[in-house]
């Protein structure tokens, strides 16, 4: 079976800085949309965390900027 991979890219906010409110509603709109892809999603797979992520114009970031 042919498998794909989904890369996330925009800002992100770090959950810890979020309201309790703010984090549910996050958390359940990632929900109903992992729910819509159906079976075909078999690994959500997880948030990088903080880190460095690599632009494609070849510089360095913090992953939480």
């Amino acid at each position: 079976m042919t498998r794909y991979i989904l890369i996330y890219k925009g800002k992100t906010t770090d959950m810890a800085e979020m309201s309790p409110v703010q984090g549910k509603a996050v958390m359940e709109a990632w929900q109903t949309w992992i729910e819509k892809t159906g079976e075909g999603l078999v690994d959500i797979g997880a948030p990088r965390g903080s880190g460095e992520s690599i632009v494609d114009n070849g510089t360095t970031g913090k992953a939480l900027d």
